[in-house]
C-alpha cells in the first residue's frame, strides 16, 4: 500500500469514542463545573433526566442527540454503543455522579473496555445547606454525618451535625424517629426543599416541633416538589444570620423579559443575581432596513470623512453598522478621525468589542436624553465638520436628533435596523 492509500485508509477509520459520567450539581446551573460544560459542548450524545434536559440543551451543540435514561442496563448499553460508534457520550446526573447511581454505568464501561471519565459534581449534601446559610463544620475537626432518610431510626444521639438526604419522603416522621433513638426534642432541625434553585424553601424548627412548624409554614407532602435535605444539630442556629440566598431582594419572583433573544441574556442574568426567575419571551425581532441604500451611503461617508461624530444609541445599532462594515471588508480602522458617542455602558462595551473606544458616554442618565444633555455644541473653529451620523432603529425617538440640531449640528438620521413584532412562538 502506498503512502496516499494508507493515509486514506486511516482517515476512514472512526475516531475512538468515549463516555463521560458527569455531575450537574444540585440545581443551580451556576454550580456546573467548567469540565462539565466542556464535555457537554463536545458530546455527540447526551443522556439526561427530564429535570436536567434544559441545562444540557443550553450547553450542547444543536446537532447533539439528547435522550432520557432508561433502566441502568439499557442506558449503559446505549452509552457503550455510542462510544464504539466514535462519539463522546455524556451521561448527566444530578449532584455528584458517584452519589447518584453512576457506579453501574462506570462498571459497564470498564467491563466493555471503553474509555470513560467521571466528572464530580457539587453534591447536594454540602451545597444545599450552604445555600440555606448552615455551615456543616465551622470547626475543621467537628464530626459530620451524612445519611439517607431510611437510616434515621438507627442513628444514636451524638453532638455531630447530621445531614439527611431524601428527607422529603416523610419530614415530620424524622423528628419522631430521632427522638425515639435518643435525640433531645429541643435539637435544632432545618429542612430545605429545591435547594440552590429559585424555588428553595427552608423551614427551621426542632425535632419536637417539626410537624406543627411545617404546617404553619404551609408545607405539606401535597405541595412540595423535592428533593429535600435536612440538617440536625447546633449548626442550624446560624440560618437566621447567614441565610443569603432566600433573602435576595427578588427571590422567587417570576419576571417577564420581553426583549430580543440576543438582548435577554444580560437582563436575565442580572435578574438571577437578585434571586428572580426570568421568563424570556421575545416580543420584537431586529431585522435589516427595508431599503439598505441609506446605510450604504452612511458607510461610504464614514470612510470618506463626511462625519465629525457617530452617535450609537443601542447595541443593535453597533451590531448593524459592524455587520455592514464586515460585508465590505472594513474594520474599526475606518473610524479613524471620527469621534464616537455611546448612549451607555452596554453600547460602549459593544463598541469596545468592535475595537472602538467611545469619546463620549453619559455618566448618569444612560439614555438618548442623557446623551443629548452632555452633547457639546458645534464650534466652527474647533470642529472642521458639522455632520453627525445617527444610525438608529426605525422607531427611535427624536429627542437626540432635535437636541443636535439645536446645538448647531447637521444630523443625518439613518435607519440601521428595524424592529418587528414577534409572537412568543417565534413566528411573526
Amino acid at each position: 500500500m502506498n503512502a496516499r492509500a494508507e493515509s486514506a485508509s486511516v482517515e476512514q477509520q472512526p475516531t475512538a469514542g468515549w463516555i463521560a459520567l458527569v455531575g450537574a450539581g444540585p440545581g443551580d446551573e451556576g454550580l456546573l463545573t467548567v469540565r462539565a460544560t466542556e464535555l457537554l459542548a463536545q458530546a455527540g450524545l447526551v443522556i439526561a433526566p427530564a429535570d436536567l434536559a434544559g441545562i444540557a440543551r443550553r450547553h450542547m451543540r444543536p446537532d447533539t442527540r439528547l435522550a432520557e435514561p432508561a433502566d441502568a442496563a439499557t442506558t449503559a448499553a446505549t452509552l457503550v454503543q455510542a462510544a464504539r460508534d466514535g462519539l463522546l457520550a455524556v451521561r448527566l446526573f444530578g449532584g455528584d455522579p458517584l452519589l447518584s447511581g453512576a457506579v453501574g454505568e462506570a462498571t459497564a464501561c470498564a467491563q466493555a473496555g471503553v474509555r470513560f471519565e467521571i466528572v464530580p459534581g457539587v453534591p447536594l449534601a454540602t451545597a444545599v445547606p450552604a445555600y440555606a446559610g448552615i455551615p456543616l463544620a465551622s470547626d475543621p475537626n467537628a464530626e459530620l454525618r451524612v445519611i439517607h432518610a431510611g437510616e434515621v431510626s438507627r442513628v444514636a444521639y451524638s453532638p455531630a451535625t447530621l445531614v439527611v438526604l431524601g428527607a422529603d419522603a416523610a419530614p415530620a416522621e424524622l423528628g419522631k424517629m430521632l427522638i425515639a433513638a435518643g435525640w433531645p426534642e429541643a435539637t435544632p432541625f432545618a429542612i430545605t426543599w429545591d435547594g440552590t434553585t429559585s424555588a428553595q424553601q427552608t423551614v427551621v424548627s426542632t425535632l419536637g416541633r417539626i410537624g406543627p412548624d411545617l404546617k404553619a409554614a404551609g408545607v405539606s407532602l401535597a405541595n412540595t416538589r423535592g428533593p429535600a435535605i435536612a440538617v440536625i444539630g447546633e449548626a442550624v442556629a446560624t440560618h437566621s444570620t447567614l441565610s443569603w440566598f432566600e433573602t435576595k431582594p427578588l427571590f422567587g419572583w417570576r419576571v417577564l423579559v420581553p426583549r430580543t433573544k440576543e438582548q435577554a441574556a444580560v437582563v436575565s442574568q442580572r435578574l438571577r443575581e437578585y434571586g428572580a426567575v426570568p421568563e424570556e419571551v421575545p416580543t420584537i425581532a431586529v431585522e435589516p432596513p427595508r431599503t439598505p441604500q441609506q446605510m450604504e451611503r452612511a458607510v461610504k461617508g464614514l470612510v470618506t470623512g463626511r462625519y465629525q461624530w457617530v452617535a450609537f444609541t443601542s447595541v443593535n445599532a453597533v451590531r448593524a453598522v459592524r455587520e455592514r462594515f464586515e460585508e465590505y471588508g472594513l474594520d474599526a480602522r475606518a473610524f479613524a478621525g471620527v469621534k464616537v458617542a455611546a448612549v451607555g455602558e452596554q453600547t460602549s462595551q459593544a463598541l469596545l468589542d468592535f475595537g472602538i473606544r467611545p469619546d463620549l458616554v453619559p455618566d448618569e442618565d444612560q439614555s438618548a436624553e442623557g446623551l443629548a444633555a452632555v452633547w457639546p455644541p458645534y464650534d466652527d473653529v474647533l470642529d472642521p465638520i458639522n455632520r453627525v451620523l445617527l444610525p438608529r432603529a426605525d422607531i427611535a425617538t427624536e429627542t437626540l436628533l432635535a437636541r443636535l440640531i439645536d446645538l448647531g449640528w447637521e444630523a443625518e438620521d439613518v435607519t440601521a435596523y428595524r424592529t418587528a413584532p414577534r409572537a412568543p412562538s417565534g413566528r411573526r
